[in-house]
């Protein structure tokens, strides 16, 4: 889970900025405006979370290797846990949007029906099937859950965080899995995560410049370069003054 949940930094990271500025659109009724913010910024996810999840995923053993022996044997069940982010990463901003455009009430009724849902299937697969049964449990929770949330969002406000423009990640992703898979047939573990996450980002990094980038996405990847380094250079002179 711990593995998994940093597949989910991209996202963590949008939505550190993501509520005041849906919450002014809405109030202001700028209704387009907020779902070309849902475009884009669950496009800059998915662009993060497809780099991280595509090493994790093919070297899985060299990633729970680092937590030790005992790890390794249950790597076969690392990708479960990577698709559960992938799959709630790819809804974007959907819970902060069902509260900041006044929606607590389908916000409760989703949660309470996942709820309900995972109580008739979570108990049964961890009974049958051990741990294998949880992560399955886990994986039905996220995807169950943020579906649940993008349909009733697009009910309510008319918006979804999909465009055509969603399947540039993906295409770029093939070329990396594509180096990173034979990397691993080629080299020994470590060297082999390392060579292939390389080259692998370096693939994945020239096809999307390759597909384009849209005027927005760059806008909102400058923001967001801007105001993070800002952040580090206050956290480090905090920490030098200490």
């Amino acid at each position: 889970m711990l593995v998994g949940s940093l597949v989910r930094l991209p996202l963590m990271a949008i939505n550190q900025f993501v509520p005041p500025v849906a919450a002014a659109l809405n109030d202001e009724g700028h209704g387009e405006a907020l779902a070309r913010l849902y475009h884009v910024t669950s496009r800059i996810v998915l662009v993060g979370v497809a780099a991280l999840s595509i090493p994790v995923v093919v070297y899985r053993e060299s990633v729970m290797a680092l937590f030790g022996p005992t790890f390794v044997r249950y790597a076969p069940l690392l990708p479960g846990f990577v698709a559960a982010q992938f799959l709630a990463c790819a809804a974007g901003s959907v819970g902060i949007l069902l509260r900041m455009t006044d929606h607590q009430r389908a916000l409760l009724v989703v949660n309470t029906a996942i709820t309900l849902f995972l109580a008739v299937t979570a108990i049964p697969l961890t009974i049958e099937f051990g741990l294998a049964g949880l992560v399955a449990s886990y994986l039905l929770m996220l995807g169950v859950n943020n579906g649940l949330e993008v349909a009733v969002l697009y009910r309510v406000e008319g918006l979804q965080p999909f465009t055509l423009a969603h399947g540039k990640p993906l295409v770029a992703a093939l070329p990396f899995v594509l180096v990173a898979l034979a990397a691993r047939a080629a080299l020994p573990g470590a060297a082999a995560a390392v060579v292939g996450t390389a080259v692998g980002l370096a693939a994945y990094a020239a096809v999307l410049w390759a597909l384009g980038f849209s005027a927005a996405e760059r806008r909102l990847v400058a923001v967001l370069v801007e105001r993070y380094g800002a952040a580090f250079g206050r956290l480090r002179r905090r920490l030098g003054d200490a």
